[in-house]
């Protein structure tokens, strides 16, 4: 994913849900994954998101089918 990632000319980001502290704060809410890319880019313009070990998550499928739901304009996800 490293390598998608470091050959795309786009705005994007990596998350890695190995790290507990990150993982948490995805479990609270899907929303939270906004909150840390509007407080890092302007979200008008489509960002890229990288997470890899989604299957951490309690719920992936809900986490996903949200963000592409109310955000698949803004955010593109690629995750392992």
């Amino acid at each position: 994913m490293k390598y998608i990632q470091n050959k795309l000319d786009k705005k994007t980001i990596f998350y890695n849900l190995e790290d507990l502290d990150l993982l948490n704060i995805f479990n609270e809410s899907p929303k939270n994954l906004v909150s840390l890319l509007k407080e890092n880019f302007d979200l008008k313009e489509k960002i890229y998101v990288f997470i890899d070990e989604i299957q951490y998550l309690h719920n992936p499928t809900n986490f996903l089918k949200f963000i592409y739901d109310e955000y698949k304009e803004q955010i593109k996800l690629i995750v392992s």
